[in-house]
């Protein structure tokens, strides 16, 4: 069984490279391609330029726009399976046809996030595939855009490594060191506000709530805004200047970061706030609530998942966020008690350890069938 995961290449979501070599562990043949840049993962885990003459830039652009359907056709055509990382619309213009079998893996905003037009691009890929791979808070969304498909459904996520970290990290790093190291005011609450630095984890939102807060509020808080991935300059620099204006202190974090680095940054972390517009069950929050943070969300996510699993978070409106984030300085130990119960909650629901079985299992089906 050979697998071709269609993808950005170098990944943006790391979940991607960790089901590859984990896959690869277990004796199953997978690369990945991108048909948009023309780039590959080889079976070295090496990514390589496969545009005829090593072509780039401007010559790369022209030559993906005159022959991007044969390019696709001649780099699949050894696959068994396709695996769409992200239901891009525009695949709908070359996976369907080529004869192959192929899953629609959803990431969240490649079905919250996207306007009418993309939506009847993609129903396209979603009613010639062979699999649809996503969470279950995602279906009735998805069934009131497309439709019931249930007979294609495959209901699972990624994994992450970072959870593993995470959870063992937990006890065994002490937060005064790494304040030390990381350079931080000690003895502060400390709270990561978001995950990425696009707009849509309403940064800007949450600090306007903030504002409210007395001096004295102001000043057992410590702000940590990871932004290693999304957004822009503009964007980066109007979270800051609006945090510094409001008398907050805080770091801001840029350049992507190891999984050491977020782990630390995980241990670090009193309070997670994760008010984003959408959110299809995000690992980083997963981190965060096997870190023992008391995780506050915005009350519109969908959620319900971890509550009938037994997962303790607080649920918030941005009116409310202020007085929520109050009661919380209050009742620091006692929430923290209630929420480092989650983390053995979450690493059975999301290590990779369980998870592989699982896409190994929905893979070898699809195969089967095609045969």
């Amino acid at each position: 069984m050979r697998i071709i995961i269609l993808a950005a290449v170098p990944f943006w979501h790391p979940g991607t490279s960790e089901l590859i070599d984990r896959l690869r562990s277990r004796g199953i043949e997978v690369t990945a391609l991108d048909i948009f840049h023309g780039k590959g993962y080889d079976g070295k885990g090496e990514i390589v330029n496969l545009l005829p003459f090593g072509l780039k830039g401007i010559l790369a652009k022209v030559y993906l726009k005159l022959f991007r359907k044969s390019f696709t056709k001649k780099h699949t055509q050894s696959a068994d399976i396709l695996d769409l990382h992200f239901v891009e619309p525009a695949y709908s213009k070359y996976i369907p046809g080529l004869g192959k079998r192929f899953i629609c893996t959803l990431f969240g905003s490649d079905l919250f996030r996207t306007n009418n037009a993309a939506k009847e691009q993609q129903r396209i890929l979603f009613d010639t595939c062979d699999g649809i791979l996503l969470s279950k808070n995602m279906v009735p969304y998805f069934e009131e855009h497309f439709g019931d498909k249930s007979d294609k459904y495959q209901f699972n996520q990624y994994g992450s490594t970072r959870i593993d970290s995470v959870y063992q990290a937990v006890g065994s790093m002490d937060k005064t060191t790494l304040q030390k190291k990381w350079d931080l005011i000690e003895g502060r609450t400390y709270v990561t506000i978001g995950y990425n630095g696009k707009p849509e984890q309403q940064h800007l939102e949450v600090l306007e709530q903030l504002k409210s807060l007395t001096e004295e509020e102001k000043s057992q808080l410590f702000l940590l805004f990871p932004m290693t991935y999304g957004g822009d300059e503009a964007y980066y620099e109007s979270v800051t200047n609006t945090a510094h204006s409001f008398g907050l202190h805080y770091a801001a974090y840029f350049e992507r970061m190891s999984d050491e680095q977020i782990t630390e940054l995980r241990i670090l972390s009193d309070i997670s706030i994760n008010t984003q517009t959408t959110d299809a069950l995000a690992s980083s929050v997963k981190e965060a609530m096997v870190s023992g943070d008391i995780l506050i969300v915005g009350e519109w996510l969908p959620y319900d998942i971890y509550k009938e699993m037994g997962v303790f978070y607080q649920t918030t409106d941005f009116v409310s966020l202020a007085n929520i984030l109050r009661n919380t300085l209050s009742n620091v130990d006692k929430l923290r008690e209630q929420s480092v119960q989650n983390a053995d909650i979450i690493r059975k629901f999301a290590s990779w350890d369980v998870l592989i079985d699982r896409w190994i299992e929905d893979y070898q089906q699809l195969y089967n069938e095609g045969k």
